[in-house]
């Protein structure tokens, strides 16, 4: 019996580490791939802050000559605001990005 309770508890233990495992704010990958002639590579990465429950996007731009950030990158958007979602961060995001590579 003593064998079965202490088999339970652990069990319990490992459901409630995996439950906790799982909070926190977690980004989505996006990766948006190369400029034409290769001289850019460019990813993103967006979702919902914990806590907050504020829509972020960050958009990476790396020259692939030097291995840096372009000027005036990342681009990082968070809107203040909890019923807005991560999709109208991500076209804010879009739109400084496009006009930095053009």
């Amino acid at each position: 019996m003593r064998m079965l309770f202490l088999f339970a508890v652990f069990l319990a233990a490992q459901l409630a580490a995996s439950i906790a495992a799982q909070a926190g704010d977690v980004a989505e990958l996006e990766i948006l791939g190369f400029t034409r002639d290769g001289s850019v590579f460019a990813f993103e990465e967006y979702g919902v802050q914990d806590g907050s429950g504020f829509p972020y996007a960050n958009r990476y731009y790396i020259d692939t000559s030097s291995d840096s950030f372009l000027k005036g990158t990342p681009i990082r958007v968070r809107l203040d605001d909890e019923n807005a979602t991560f999709d109208a961060a991500r076209v804010q995001a879009r739109q400084k990005g496009e006009a930095i590579v053009g």
